[in-house]
């Protein structure tokens, strides 16, 4: 088995291919990016976890060094490994892209949690099966707001994929913006609803990554924000972050009630499920994922503090939104309009006036709301939210 790598001077790209004559159609691939300076060890940049794909593109980061790549195979899951290690080749400058306010490495979770200040930049955490990627922007405020994406347009890079940066410059609080591990599975993904894949649970490890990156900024209040695939995401997580409140837009509440096709192509690429005769919440249950808001709340006996903002011309509204009120005990025959509150903790917010289909309400609208919240503590505080500092950092930091 040989390695290759194939890089061009001044690009973010940094392509593996292997060469393995002996291997077989059922042997899988890993690979490890690495990067190395001076007396240092070597530092895991980002990684690929086993597949059938003999060829890997990592987008590095916009930091200069030595970088190589190890590529492991194994027959099976239970086989033993074999590794090959490429050429090291030295990065200076990238002409392709623009270095943002910092870059930040932590080698494992441990590194990561041991960390007391995050400054601005992208955070990269690197763990056995996965790599983690976070941009902050630290404005040391109270508020924190955290967005998670929708799905993404995709070209054959694989960069971490953050949405919400232009809100964020339209806010005085500081903000995390969260990308999406399992999109890295295959470079034509698009959409994986922050849901994990079969290397990485991420449905249950996401909220401390987040919590503690809220604590360490000093903040003891978050709106967490996310639309449609990412909407679904803000309506699951708002109950696991710490003090939160959840602005959700057009969102899936069943991600088996969503396009079949791409639920399909989420399953394949995340967990290498590929059995079409088995229904989408069976499959999506196989992978050990929690795909629907309904039962979850139900079993949870309480909703989150969440904002459900809808359009009425997108069939999300018959889909996602009434399906979710009936499971609360609205009538069939409501027909949304305006503003509502269902179980004192559920707002919804429907109107006809944002376009035809999957359209978004007005950016201002959105600002506006998280303006209000990001400066009123009192609302907070008037729906049971701890406003005091000290507790809140407390549980923060031990969650």
């Amino acid at each position: 088995m040989k390695i290759s790598i194939d890089y061009k001077r001044g690009s973010a790209n940094f392509t593996a291919n292997v060469h393995d004559e002996s291997g077989s159609e059922n042997d899988e691939y890993a690979f490890y990016l690495m990067r190395k300076g001076g007396s240092l060890p070597p530092v895991k940049v980002a990684v690929s976890w086993y597949s059938c794909k003999i060829s890997h593109t990592f987008v590095l980061p916009a930091l200069k060094g030595h970088y190589y790549i190890i590529c492991f195979r194994k027959e099976s899951a239970r086989s033993g490994q074999q590794r090959v290690v490429s050429e090291v080749v030295h990065v200076e400058n990238f002409s392709d892209y623009t270095k943002a306010d910092g870059i930040f490495f932590y080698s494992n979770e441990e590194q990561f949690f041991a960390t007391e200040i995050f400054e601005s930049g992208t955070h990269y955490v690197t763990r056995e099966t996965a790599t983690l990627a976070f941009k902050v922007v630290n404005k040391k405020t109270d508020t924190c707001f955290v967005s998670l994406a929708a799905a993404a347009k995709r070209d054959g890079g694989n960069e971490p994929i953050f949405t919400g940066l232009g809100l964020s410059r339209k806010m005085k609080s500081s903000s995390i913006l969260v990308s999406d591990p399992s999109l890295h599975s295959d470079p034509t993904l698009t959409l994986a609803w922050y849901a994990g894949n079969k290397n990485l649970r991420l449905q249950v490890d996401l909220p401390r990554f987040v919590n503690h990156i809220v604590y360490a900024i000093g903040a003891c209040r978050t709106i967490l924000f996310g639309s449609s695939g990412g909407g679904f995401a803000t309506l699951f997580y708002s109950n696991r972050l710490i003090n939160c409140i959840g602005i959700s837009v057009n969102p899936q509440v069943d991600i088996a009630r969503f396009h079949a096709h791409l639920v399909r192509d989420y399953l394949k690429a995340a967990f290498n499920h590929n059995n079409l005769e088995v229904p989408l919440d069976s499959a999506l249950q196989a992978c050990g994922i929690e795909h629907n808001i309904v039962p979850l709340f139900k079993r949870l006996k309480f909703l989150p503090k969440t904002f459900y903002l809808q359009n009425r011309n997108d069939w999300h509204y018959e889909e996602h939104l009434m399906y979710f009120l009936r499971s609360l005990g609205v009538s069939d025959e409501c027909d949304l309009k305006g503003v509502g509150l269902y179980e004192s903790n559920l707002y919804t917010l429907v109107s006809p006036n944002w376009g035809d289909g999957h359209v978004a309400p007005p950016k201002e609208l959105i600002i506006g709301l998280i303006n209000e919240l990001e400066e009123n503590a009192s609302y907070w505080e008037a729906n049971g939210f701890d406003v005091n500092r000290k507790r809140v950092s407390i549980l923060l930091k031990n969650h």
